[in-house]
């Protein structure tokens, strides 16, 4: 039971067997584990040793087990909130009775409690215990009537009991009891400094204003004057919860401005300041719940306006922190010459707050100077009070420690040199002896070894209060290390060290846990070891032990230390320390670096990949960690380190690199700040180098029979030839790379998959690990999948003339099956489109050449061309005189019967053929080109007349023209004439001309045989004769025209026929399609050249015009083109866009399509098969685009298009980002921003309205465009706990996660601004002369300004460097002198909560050797340079200040101390104004010797 008690304690317990029931092994037990108890209770000097506990003798055993209670149950824990200050290391302190006395006393301050037994009979202070430790639990015990006592103790124990898990060790019944046993009763109370309350606990809470605390100058009688403020604390920490409220009336009756602030302190106390501005009776009234307060109203009586304190300022060495030791005098100054009317007075309060106890000696000096001495009698820290005017001047009180001027107890020795176990014979044993505040005095050691033989002991110093012991034990057995100060031993000495045989091991141990670590922070170590190990730690605090086993023969130890100081990690095996156990590590308290926010990365950390001798790099990100060292080792698998290059790249990342020497295991410790980083140790497996001759190349892939556009495979198996990178690639004849695609099969090898697009030989090479692997290249024959050489090319010619169709055959079967193209390119370098026909045993390919020049085409199959290029000359000729005209109708004929005559041209060449008829009425002309080089003309005289018929060739006349023709009246037998209510027009159609008067004219364009252009008139003899009637119906060109009958219904049921009669006599098929208007469309294709016949009926009677003649050719007409559709108005990027090219009665021609814009747009083009092609394109950026449109090389109308091509309109792709949609930043009257991205749509409009919940903003948001699809959107939000609604809207439509509703928060809130960082929160302070630095951060708490102060020790203000980024502010200063520092610090002109801080600021290093080199001079000259050099080159830490300050002065010259490579110190300064002057020159805070002296500037 024992030993398992004993686990409970910081300090690990040895080995011990449990269950034991042989008496000899019960008896070892108890030596092993009770020899500390004893020692303890000095049971020795009573007597008894481990068999008396055997033989059960109660007496003894009851002794122990009290002893175990008062040391482990109230010396030894550590307990929340005891006070009495900072408890001096390895001091004896209070008893234990004393100390849990000391500990109730300060929780239940307002009961008399000076025992263990009477004084807790009414039950009254036990319940006041209760409510102290858990406020509210227990808040009635103050009504509580002392003739209840059963009762109250009843219940204040049975509330401890079941809230704050406290046993009842004894009855309420013996609580009450005048015998109450003092033992029993102090077990029962050291339940509850360590006491937790449990969740659900019954809390209560009750407002007694009768208990509300107020004091401070602003509430006396007597003190506060005009016009200075004075203030007063109201604390309510025993009264409940309540509002407090102070008002201050002066004599007039009115009331004077208070301002209340909430300290937040464990006292729940309120500082309340005012400022009186006419002097008499004040009254200041003090409600607490509307009640009030004992006492109030207090009654002030208000002085006239006196001197001002804040212009005294205090000197000398008896108000600095330290330095002052009992029964010496020690003295300051107090200069008050710029303060006005008033005397100094000084208050100096003993460690106890007695304030008598030391007499004060005050002796006035020349110019406001005051000489104050006393000399103190105890050591503690005192407080000096120093008030002017009966008020406090600046930094008053002054906390001074007081100490003996030799104290032992305040020394300190930690190290392995002086643990009880594990040091061996010869082991070099260290320890070292801190005296930092011991006073004056130097450490003594003597080592006495087995024998009473002393050992050889070496001390050497290490800095100004540090000392390092060091001996080497020569023999087994117990050694005892005896350690003095001043002639006295300090704390714990002598200490007995049990040193065992020198001995070896296989065991290693490494890692930053053993010789260091930081509070909260898991400190880790690996153990490489095969046998069974056991740990144990010991040192300040308990700490967890976690052991992880690798599975590899080591093992990763972490243990978590809860507190600052030395710690001994013992590794044991068979149940004694290893070789150089134990390992002492030394923990420091947790700073501003976080090791758990780095990260490492890199190939050098992966388990695999690590080559041997081939360097192997990784990253240490420290960005977010803070500043702390960086340290790196690297241990291989025989426990030899690599040494690591680390490289600071300056931006928070370090750089890694080590070369792995030996294969196997290699252990890779990082650790930041003496802490391991996460997942680190990092285990690495260092393999061989790659050998790329092992690397095998096999599969079909590589083999013949690779044909082309058809999948191949192969496969690279590594497996055997290391790790490595593969690079493979596959280069075709042409130098152009294949596509690869590489699968990695998780065991080594690769699959490759490829499709060669091209035949003939392919090289495949391929490396690995950089290395060529063997036989590469390799050599693929790619064939292809078609003979080529049985292509045949048929009927092609070589000359041909422009305009005219081109067909040839091209016959393919023979060579196999594979995709077909053809490839014609026009003399102007433009793609020809061709139509190309699948047939029997091959293709059929037609084409319309309509340049002159010379054109070249190409026929692939597979992809790949076949047999030559052939080309093909189109040449132009025209001859008129070789044109003739015969027929009829060149002489005459009768009315409304057709009028017909031929028109040769086969031997004139190409040109362009114009007919004309002028006569006495409009007579409609029909042309039909025959296919054979000649055209049939035919017009329909309606009047009779003389008529001119003008034929033209190439704008020539042909012979004979004109002709003249005379025209007779109706033949006999004519059918009646249509209804002129009928009409057809259209492009594909040529109608029987109208009569014209004036100078009317119709003109129509017919394409003729071999490019003829035909040019009929018709016109009266006063009609000019330059009109022209154009045809516009090209062969193989879709067309159409519309018959409009829509005012003729009553000429039967409306039906329409149309015949379409080719030269050849056939008939086009044509596609009747009534309109829902009453209109017909009538589409055909015509097939043949030459003239067509239209013949159009409505109800068996044919309409006016009807029959039409339509000459049909071989041309193209661009202008008849059109294009249409959302794609050429407006695009979106990154989305298809479509729009329609018609080409209905253009002609054959080839379509060309363009774009250009911003960037390159993939496009398709489909034939409908209907006259028209539909186009899509898709554009990767937005800009302006510009789509050109070609037919037959020529731009129809409206091209080329603009085109707009933005983003898609979507509202979904806005996003709303920054710290104005962020509640966080959203507070009262501070303008904030978010931006919205639009960069992703289309440019649209972006608006936002914003309301709150207590009406509409005072102002509305501002919008600004950042012209690259971003907007900034600024508003100011009020008031103060508004919801306030934002409602973004993007073309009127709310962008996603829109409305966004914010909660106004205040403009700034104080108690969210954290102050932290080593110069303010080190508990040891901090060093004087050395730079240091805090942090307040304000991220949270609103945007304000701070305004920052630090005061020195002697009240002079101190250079601060702040350095902000966003709301976190960096305050760097360099505490030159020793003392306390304080620190105001303002927030938008309020004072922080934790305003003032005070930092304690020690000396360092050693100020004795440091030296002033050269003469000091008494006298210089006004605006010259002077320097002083300074030798510190023997001093330890620290560094040279220097400060001058006139003699009258309150203010500090500027010097500039410049730091040497040689240890030296160069100060420069120059001084304008003549005067007397002081200088100081100190080293870490101690002045230096001749370091003060006086000098005089004159002009």
């Amino acid at each position: 039971m024992l030993c398992e008690f004993r686990k409970e304690s910081p300090k690990a317990v040895d080995y011990y067997k449990p269950k034991s029931t042989v008496e000899d092994f019960n008896v070892h037990n108890i030596k092993l584990n009770c020899y500390g108890a004893y020692t303890l209770a000095h049971s020795r000097e009573e007597g008894g040793d481990s068999s008396d506990i055997v033989d059960c003798k109660l007496k003894l055993i009851l002794g122990l087990i009290w002893t175990l209670i008062l040391h482990y149950s109230i010396s030894m824990p550590m307990w929340d909130g005891e006070f009495g200050g900072e408890q001096v290391p390895n001091d004896k302190g209070p008893t234990p009775k004393q100390r849990l006395l000391n500990w109730i006393q300060s929780k239940v301050p307002d009961i008399p409690i000076s025992n263990f037994t009477t004084d807790w009979n009414d039950g009254k202070a036990v319940g006041a215990l209760v409510d102290a430790v858990a406020p509210g639990l227990c808040p009635d015990w103050q009504d509580w009537k002392s003739n209840n006592a059963l009762k109250n103790a009843s219940e204040a124990m049975g509330l401890a009991d079941d809230w704050l898990n406290i046993k009842q060790l004894i009855k309420p019944e013996e609580l009450v009891s005048p015998n109450m046993d003092e033992q029993s009763m102090m077990t029962y109370l050291s339940q509850y400094p360590n006491a937790k309350l449990k969740q659900g606990a019954p809390i209560r809470s009750k407002t007694n204003p009768s208990r509300v605390r107020v004091y401070g100058p602003g509430i006396e009688p007597s003190g506060p004057v005009v016009g200075a403020k004075t203030n007063f604390t109201v604390e309510t920490f025993s009264a409940g919860k309540g509002t407090v409220n102070v008002t201050v009336e002066n004599p007039k009756g009115k009331a004077e401005p208070v301002d209340l602030v909430f300290n937040n302190d464990r006292s729940q106390t309120y500082t309340a300041t005012y400022k009186p501005i006419v002097e008499g009776p004040h009254k200041v009234h003090v409600n607490f719940s509307g009640v009030p307060t004992p006492k109030s109203p207090y009654h002030v009586n208000v002085d006239a306006s006196a001197g001002d304190p804040n212009k005294v300022n205090v000197f000398g060495p008896g108000i600095q922190p330290e330095g002052v030791f009992t029964s010496r005098p020690t003295y300051f100054e107090i200069h008050t010459k710029d303060a006005g009317k008033g005397v100094p007075e000084v208050i100096i309060l003993d460690p106890a707050g007695r304030e008598n106890t030391i007499p004060v000696k005050l002796k006035k000096e020349p110019n406001g100077v005051y000489i104050c001495d006393y000399t103190p009698v105890v050591q503690g820290v005192h407080s000096v009070n120093v008030f002017f005017a009966n008020q406090p001047i600046p930094l008053s009180p002054f906390a001074v420690g007081v100490s003996n001027a030799s104290d032992a107890k305040r020394v300190r020795a930690f190290g392995r040199g002086i643990q009880p176990h594990g040091l061996r014979v010869q082991d070099e044993a260290k320890f070292k002896i801190v005296t930092e505040g011991a006073g004056e005095g130097v450490p003594d050691v003597n080592v006495i070894g087995p024998g009473g033989v002393k050992e050889p002991v070496n001390i050497k110093k290490l800095d100004a209060h540090t000392y390092e012991a060091t001996y080497y034990p020569r023999k087994v057995g117990r050694h005892i290390v005896m350690v003095t100060f001043g002639g006295v031993e300090i704390p714990k000495a002598p200490f007995e060290v049990h040193v065992n045989p020198f001995k070896e091991t296989l065991i290693r141990a490494y890692g930053p846990g053993l010789t260091g670590g930081v509070v909260s922070h898991p400190a880790m170590f690996t153990v490489e070891t095969n046998g069974e190990t056991g740990f144990s730690i010991e040192g300040p605090s308990k700490a967890k032990i976690d052991c992880q086993d690798n599975g590899d023969g080591s093992a990763d130890v972490r243990y978590y230390p809860m507190a600052p100081g030395e710690y001994a990690v013992h590794i044991l095996c068979d149940n004694e320390d290893i070789p150089k156990s134990p390992y002492m590590a030394n923990v420091v308290p947790s700073t501003d670096f976080y090791p758990d926010k780095v990260n490492c990365y890199g190939s050098g950390l992966q388990p695999n990949g690590v080559i041997q001798g081939k360097p192997a790099e990784f990253v240490v990100d420290t960005k977010k960690a803070g500043v702390a060292p960086l340290d790196v080792k690297v241990i291989d698998s025989s426990g030899n380190f690599v040494e690591p290059i680390l490289k600071d790249n300056k931006d928070g990342t370090f750089a890694c690199k080590y070369v792995p020497k030996a294969i196997g295991k290699h252990t890779l410790q990082v650790s930041y700040g003496g802490v391991a980083v996460p997942q680190s140790p990092f285990r690495v497996f260092v393999s061989q180098p790659l050998n790329a001759n092992k690397v095998q190349i096999f599969g079909p892939g590589i083999e013949s029979g690779v044909k082309t556009n058809k999948p191949n495979h192969f496969t690279i198996d590594c497996s055997d030839a290391g790790i490595g990178e593969l690079n493979v690639n596959l280069v075709n004849e042409k130098g152009v790379n294949v596509p690869l695609q590489v699968n990695d099969n998780e065991d080594g090898s690769f699959l490759i998959d490829y499709v060669p697009t091209t035949s003939g030989v392919h090289n495949l090479n391929c490396t690995y690990g950089g290395v060529k692997v063997p036989d590469c290249p390799i050599k693929i024959n790619v064939q292809s999948p078609v003979d080529l050489s049985k292509v045949k090319v048929d009927g092609l010619e070589t000359l041909a003339p422009v305009n005219s169709l081109q067909q040839f055959r091209v016959m393919t079967r023979e060579a196999g099956r594979a995709e077909f193209a053809v490839v014609i390119t026009s003399p102007s370098g433009g793609s020809v489109t061709a139509h190309v026909v699948p047939v029997a045993d091959g293709y059929v390919v037609n084409f319309t050449p309509t340049e002159v020049g010379e054109y070249r085409l190409s026929v692939t199959l597979g992809g790949e061309q076949a047999g030559r290029q052939y080309r093909m000359t189109c040449t132009r000729v025209s001859d008129p005189s070789k044109v003739t005209a015969r027929g009829p109708g060149l002489a005459g004929g009768p009315v409304n019967r057709p009028a017909e005559f031929t028109i040769d041209t086969k031997r004139a060449g190409q040109g362009g053929l114009g007919v004309t008829v002028e006569g006495p009425c409009e007579a409609a002309i029909n042309c039909r080109d025959n296919g054979d080089g000649t055209c049939s003309v035919a017009y329909m005289p309606v009047e009779a007349g003389h008529y001119v018929i003008n034929i033209t060739f190439d704008d020539h006349p042909i012979p004979g023209s004109p002709f003249n023709a005379l025209v007779g009246g109706r033949a006999a037998g004519d059918p009646p004439r249509p209804p002129n209510n009928v009409k057809a027009s259209g492009n594909g159609l040529l109608a029987n001309g109208k009569r014209r008067r004036r100078s009317e004219c119709s003109e129509r364009v017919l394409p003729c045989v071999r490019d003829m252009l035909c040019v009929f008139r018709a016109c009266s003899p006063r009609v000019c004769p330059c009109s022209r009637v154009l045809c516009g119906v090209f062969l193989g060109s879709p067309t159409d025209f519309s018959v409009d009958s829509r005012a003729v219904a009553k000429y039967g049921q409306g039906v329409v026929t149309c015949t379409v009669t080719n030269p050849s006599g056939s008939r086009t098929e044509t596609f009747i399609t009534p309109q829902s208007d009453g209109t017909y469309k009538i589409s055909y294709t015509p097939f043949e050249e030459g003239p067509h016949t239209i013949d159009i009926y409505y109800d068996g009677v044919p309409i006016v015009g009807s029959p039409f003649s339509v000459n049909v050719k071989r041309g193209t007409d661009a202008s008849k083109c059109r294009a249409f559709g959302p794609g050429l108005t407006k695009g979106i990027i990154n989305k298809v866009n479509a729009f329609t090219v018609e080409t209905k009665g253009a002609g054959t021609g080839s379509l060309g399509l363009a774009i250009e814009g911003p960037s390159e747009a993939k496009m398709t083009c489909k034939d409908n098969r209907d006259g028209s092609c539909s186009v899509e394109y898709t554009p990767t950026e937005s800009g302006d685009y510009d789509v050109s449109i070609q037919f037959a090389e020529k731009h129809i109308p409206g091209s080329p298009f603009k085109v707009t091509v933005d983003r898609p309109a979507s509202v979904n792709d806005i996003k709303v980002s920054g710290p104005g949609i962020n509640p966080k930043y959203c507070r009262a009257n501070t303008p904030i921003t978010f931006k919205v991205d639009a960069s992703k749509s289309a440019k649209g409009n972006v608006d936002v309205k914003m309301s709150t919940d207590k009406g509409p903003l005072q102002q509305k948001p501002i919008i600004r465009d950042n012209e690259d699809g971003t907007y900034d959107v600024t508003y100011t939000p009020n008031p103060e706990g508004a919801l306030l609604t934002a409602n973004v809207l993007y073309n009127g439509h709310q962008v996603p996660d829109s409305p966004f509703k914010l909660r106004v928060r205040p403009k700034f809130e104080l108690d969210k601004i954290k102050i932290e960082g080593p110069g303010v929160s080190d508990s040891r302070g901090v060093k004087a002369s050395v730079p240091t630095y805090f942090v307040v951060d304000a991220t949270d708490a609103g945007s304000g300004k701070l305004d920052l102060r630090i005061m020195g020790p002697d009240g002079f203000p101190r250079p601060v460097d702040i350095e902000k980024k966003d709301n976190l502010y960096k305050i760097k200063y360099t505490p030159d002198d020793c003392g306390r520092y304080t620190i105001d610090a303002l927030y938008d002109g309020k004072p922080l909560p934790q305003s003032p801080i005070h930092v304690q600021s020690y000396s360092t290093g050693n100020a004795d050797n440091c030296r002033i080199m050269g003469n000091i001079e008494s006298r210089i000259l006004t605006g010259k340079n002077h320097s002083i050099t300074v030798n510190a080159r023997n001093c330890g830490d620290g560094n040279v200040t220097c400060r001058i300050r006139p003699v009258d002065g309150h203010y500090f010259i500027n010097t500039e101390v410049l730091p040497k490579n040689d240890g030296t110190y160069v100060v420069n300064y120059s001084i304008k104004e003549p005067g007397d002057y002081t200088l100081t020159m100190k080293y870490g805070g101690q002045p230096v010797k001749d370091g003060f002296y006086k000098f005089t500037v004159t002009p």
